[in-house]
């Protein structure tokens, strides 16, 4: 009985930390694609709506200001202030086309776990504080400092990355040492 226990606690101590990294790999890949997500639908509805789609960091996911790795807020800015306005007066929104104004559309709202270091950083290590999608799918918060790479960092200090280029697409660095972007 005694070398039953013994090798069940043996077993134990080696599962659970496969089991910690396991669950911070998955948070990491959720949040990874959910940046990725909300890079491609932002942009896709910049063209669409031919209107520019701002995406910002939200300590609160109903405005804009806060830190990258908190909670990250897509809308469409129909009055191209860089702010997103929930009032139902928006110049420039009017989806059903009745004549009346809109809150500005939200497009997606991600909130970070806590385990998970989020940053956004250009090629000269400065934070953007938005990334702005115009109506022909290029960034153009990016003064000249392509790419942008959004890095997602988990508890167990694995880093995964996304570079953003100027022209508005995004790609998936190769964790295992590749640094060639598709910019």
């Amino acid at each position: 009985m005694i070398l039953t226990v013994t090798i069940a606690g043996i077993l134990l101590g080696l599962g659970v930390p496969a089991f910690n990294q396991f669950v911070a790999r998955t948070s990491q890949s959720r949040a990874l694609e959910d940046v990725y997500t909300t890079i491609i639908v932002a942009r896709n509805t910049a063209m669409v709506s031919a209107a520019p789609v701002v995406v910002c960091p939200s300590s609160d996911g109903s405005a804009c200001g806060g830190n990258w790795d908190e909670n990250w807020l897509a809308f469409r800015d129909c009055n191209d202030d860089g702010a997103y306005d929930s009032s139902a007066t928006t110049p420039g929104c009017d989806d059903d086309n009745n004549g009346t104004t809109e809150p500005e559309p939200r497009i997606s709202n991600i909130p970070f776990p806590a385990d998970l270091t989020v940053t956004v950083e250009d090629t000269g290590s400065s934070t953007p504080a938005t990334l702005r999608f115009s109506a022909t799918g290029r960034i153009t918060s990016i003064a000249g400092s392509d790419p942008v790479t959004v890095t997602v960092t988990n508890s167990e200090a694995e880093v995964r990355k996304i570079d953003l280029c100027s022209n508005g697409r995004a790609y998936f660095i190769d964790p295992h040492g590749s640094t060639t972007t598709g910019c």
